[in-house]
């Protein structure tokens, strides 16, 4: 039973782990290009988080999906031998 605990806390931490990481490098790269066109824009900033987001969603969503359903199965399967 633990065993499934910490599956499932390790895929929620990687499925959250790999957007946050590739936003966060996304905006990191619109900050330093900020900084040196000295261009203080904000909505620019939060413009590339959701489009980096939305890239991250779209290569990955399926693959993330069926993690999900192999997780949500097996928690199935061992629920129905209590």
């Amino acid at each position: 039973m633990s065993e499934i605990v910490v599956d499932s806390l390790m895929l929620l931490v990687m499925l959250s782990l790999v957007p946050m990481v590739c936003i966060a490098f996304g905006a990191g790269l619109v900050a330093m290009l900020q900084a040196i066109t000295q261009v203080q824009e904000q909505s620019l900033t939060h413009l590339v988080r959701v489009v980096v987001l939305a890239g991250v969603v779209f290569v990955g969503a399926e693959e993330a999906f069926e993690q999900l359903k192999r997780s949500f199965l097996e928690i199935l399967s061992l629920a129905s031998k209590m």
